[in-house]
């Protein structure tokens, strides 16, 4: 009865022109006459609804006359309407019965309102924005990325009000009349009780770049082992495997030195030629993650031609009180377990001042597939963090120091004493060595420990902000080699092992300045970089030379409108100076010092319009370009992480690329649809290729492999959709399917990420047993057998079958003794499906990891009331 009574006042602007109302004003009439005992409820009648002309109809005139029959109101004592019905619960129920089918064919008349919240400044999507119609008491939040949906609602103007922490209150009148689609832009809030208070991430004029944000509600709940397992389910990226604990990104084929990761706005450089050189980056850390492609990639980096990850570690918290969060991680595939705290205030001794701490610490053992254990695949890292900044107004200064230490251990039987025993473990598709499982870690591995002092300045005028940006950071790298392992009677090949067989220390400094400035019209940043870098190499491996590298250059972009058309471009021209000091391994001695200079220019270009309110088309065009690594001119040795003997060339020449792709986003009825199509010329594209003829040394045999450059073309869509149901249920979809080409030949390039689709269904209710914002997701990830090979392209074993991957993930939030946890249970391949992944750098060996459950808390402290996502 109490749902009957607030569905009546909710919907009564639905009941019109189905079925005639004077029928059912019969028909109350009819069963009145017969049921004279009447029944009693109590309700609390609900706001009284605005009245618009939609609200002033012939049918809500008849609504209101047949209310007045069946109900007769008077208050009880609580002052709340007492309605009293004059007839028997039959007459109810048919009167439910007609109003129902009345609401059914009334529902036709219903429209939809789908809109994306944006930060004003970035045009980043805002997440958890509270959007409500004013008056009518129906509102919703936006996602994680900012879209809403409104359902069920009646033509008419509306008035749609959008608050958001940390940003302006904004109110928008609509008038609706089909399935809208807007987009509403809310301006930052930057000063609060005359005291300047800068949310988020650091100024970013938005242009026509692509950019994937994910905020920290999908970070925390996707957390893992690596900094790659963030990433997995943003369309076109992939993941390339050297076991379970190292992981690099792949965007659209490409990776490694053509994927730039920034972390607080300075480019992390960490040794990342290696395919078994994953970020040094803790996955705790970050706040906020961004894959990025098109002109603001050029501020980045002039090598970014797969695109840029930019990762933005938690902002200081100027005039805040004191708060943190703890994270914590569990998962059982491989005993993992792991903690994170982080500590943040302000004005502790010096008013005006932020400051931030943060500590973590992760232990893993033996991964385990479906049918054995990863011998050797543990990992053991630490990380460390502080930050102190100064705001003075108009000039804010930040200065941090972090680090990263590793210790990850390499598949056992990736290391192999001879030809047979390689050619067999290929045959045989699993591990040669399968020890019981454990948390210890021996020989191969590395140790790897990374550290970085940043310096941040802003100066703001009215003119524009001046951007000043340091960094130094020291990259050391220690590969153990498990070649002695079987001689266990010499105690001098024993002493060996403890001495790693490959040491190297990369040393980067790094200067940026930046002037970002507007003119009502347009907004430009201008600006340079200067870098040096030194790397130092020791050990008995001679995979890398000794070498030092300066560099410089110049960048400019601009973003402006063309009518009804935007448009950014961007430009860069970079110098880079290079001595190397190669070793001759057939003369036992090394060569002179070899000296090179490289140079080139890279730009970015694109429009983007509005379609008809609910489609948005972009389109860039850009081109990139990169220098030989020394990596890729001068290896020749054992590279041990890989277990792969790795050859360069040193007449490999700068590689250059020219791409297009262009993006559509639009709505069909209440399903949003984004679809992207690009393509990319390489004239000269270096790639590391297996050779016919594996390397016998005496640390055992293993694969050949060389460094070519060749040209090439790659051509690729990105398809993601998202479909309402109801108003707790969503369907998503995302597809991405990429193909390269050897020119001119025109066969297929090798190592490309096989076609993908990701299906999921996301439950979303309001509540459920005491749990705040709870959500459920299916998801199932289907990856095709790689066919698009060519057979004149040497490799050890053809492509895996495809597989199909189940996961299941939920969560919520739980108040215990007076604080929200956030909480996430994750099962990765729930049902425990073996298979091989075609990027998987094991795939000869060993199949990917089984069925891995992961449980995730995050829980805030502080001194005041204050939300988790305030401290975000």
């Amino acid at each position: 009865m109490r749902w009957c009574m607030s569905s009546r006042v909710q919907k009564r602007s639905t009941v019109h022109c189905a079925i005639s109302l004077w029928e059912l004003h019969r028909r109350a009439l009819h069963y009145a006459r017969f049921f004279s005992k009447p029944h009693h409820c109590t309700f609390q009648p609900r706001k009284q609804l605005r009245h618009t002309s939609r609200l002033r109809s012939p049918a809500h005139s008849a609504h209101r006359r047949l209310r007045s029959i069946l109900i007769n109101s008077t208050p009880d004592l609580y002052g709340r309407s007492r309605y009293v019905l004059p007839f028997r619960m039959p007459c109810l129920v048919a009167a439910l019965l007609t109003i129902a089918t009345a609401c059914t064919f009334a529902s036709d008349g219903s429209f939809h309102l789908h809109g994306v919240v944006r930060d004003s400044a970035r045009g980043t999507p805002i997440p958890d924005a509270q959007i409500v119609l004013i008056g009518a008491q129906h509102g919703t939040r936006s996602s994680s990325d900012g879209h809403f949906h409104l359902s069920n609602l009646s033509p008419g103007n509306y008035r749609l009000g959008i608050r958001r922490l940390g940003y302006y209150d904004r109110v928008q009148t609509i008038e609706l009349s089909r399935d809208t689609t807007i987009d509403v832009f809310l301006v930052p809030l930057s000063i609060e009780l005359k005291r300047v208070i800068v949310e988020g991430s650091r100024p970013l004029a938005r242009g026509t770049e692509h950019e994937v944000q994910l905020d920290w509600q999908y970070l925390d709940r996707h957390r893992g082992q690596t900094f790659g397992d963030l990433l997995t389910d943003v369309p076109g990226v992939s993941l390339l495997q050297t076991g379970p604990a190292i992981t690099k990104p792949v965007l659209r084929g490409l990776h490694s030195e053509r994927v730039v990761i920034t972390s607080g706005g300075i480019q992390h450089r960490a040794q990342e030629w290696g395919l078994d050189h994953g970020p040094a980056l803790d996955p705790f850390l970050p706040t906020s993650v961004a894959v990025i492609r098109g002109v603001a990639s050029i501020e980045e980096s002039y090598a970014a031609i797969g695109g840029v990850i930019r990762i933005e570690p938690p902002p200081l918290r100027y005039h805040r009180e004191f708060a943190g969060q703890l994270s914590l991680l569990g998962a059982t595939n491989n005993g993992m377990g792991a903690a994170a705290v982080r500590a943040q205030g302000s004005d502790l001794a010096i008013p005006n001042t932020a400051y931030l701490l943060y500590a973590s610490g992760t232990i893993a053992g033996d991964s385990r597939t479906p049918q054995y254990v990863l011998s050797n695949t543990g990992a053991r890292t630490g990380s460390a963090m502080v930050a102190i900044g100064y705001d003075a107004a108009s000039w804010r200064s930040e200065i941090s120091y972090s680090l990263f230490a590793g210790e990850l251990g390499i598949l056992a039987a990736s290391h192999l004493g001879n030809p047979d025993d390689l050619r067999r473990a290929i045959e045989v598709g699993r591990p040669l060595i399968v020890r019981p499982w454990t948390y210890s870690i021996g020989n191969p591995r590395q140790e790897i420990l990374h550290q970085t002092l940043y310096l941040h300045s802003t100066y703001t005028t009215d003119a524009g902000t001046l951007e000043l940006q340091y960094g130094w950071q020291h990259n050391d790298r220690s590969e153990y080699d498990a070649h002695a392992a079987r001689y266990t009677d010499s105690t001098l090949l024993q002493q060996a092992l403890r001495r790693p067989a490959l040491e190297l220390s990369l040393a980067s400094y790094q200067l940026e300045l930046r002037y970002r400035f507007s003119d009502g019209t347009a907004s430009s940043v201008l600006g340079f970089h200067l870098l040096r870098q030194s790397n130092v190499r020791s050990g008995q491996v001679f995979l890398l030379p000794d070498y030092l590298l300066y560099e410089g250059g110049f960048l400019g972009t601009r973003t402006f409108t063309i009518g009804s058309w935007l448009a950014s471009f961007g430009a860069r021209g970079d110098l880079q100076w290079m001595r190397a000091r190669p070793y001759n391994k057939a003369a036992g001695r090394y060569d002179p010092d070899t000296t090179m200079l490289f140079a080139g220019i890279a730009a970015n270009g694109g429009i983007e319009r509005t379609i008809g309110g609910s489609s948005r088309l972009r389109i860039n065009l850009g081109t990139y370009w990169r220098p030989p690594l020394p990596v890729e001119l001068f290896a020749n040795d054992l590279h041990h992480g890989t277990a792969q003997y790795e050859i360069g060339d040193r007449k490999l020449r700068t590689e250059r690329s020219v791409s297009f792709d262009a993006s559509i986003t639009t709505m069909f009825g209440r399903m949003q649809l984004e679809a992207t199509a690009y393509a990319q010329y390489f004239p000269r594209l270096t790639q590391l290729l297996p050779d016919s003829m594996p390397t016998v040394t005496y640390r055992g045999v293993f694969p050949t492999m060389r460094y070519v450059q060749q040209r090439a073309a790659t051509f690729g869509t990105e398809l993601s959709a998202s479909l309402p149901i109801g108003s707790i249920l969503r369907f998503d979809a995302q597809a991405a399917i990429i193909r390269g080409i050897r020119l001119p030949a025109g066969d297929c390039m090798a190592f490309m990420p096989a076609d993908r689709l990701r299906l999921a269904l996301h439950l979303h209710p309001s509540a459920l047993l005491g749990v705040h914002s709870p959500y459920f997701e299916l998801a199932a990830t289907a990856v095709r057998r790689q066919t698009a090979i060519s057979p004149s392209v040497f490799d050890y074993a053809p492509p895996p079958a495809g597989y199909i991957a189940v996961d299941l993930t939920a969560g919520g939030q739980w108040v215990l003794a007076g604080t929200l946890i956030q909480t996430t249970l994750r099962i990765q391949n729930l049902l425990d499906t073996p298979f091989r992944d075609y990027l998987s750098r094991y795939r000869y060996f060993a199949l990917n990891p089984g069925r891995n459950i992961t449980f995730i808390a995050s829980i805030p402290f502080h001194l005041s009331n204050q939300s988790s996502e305030e401290l975000q």
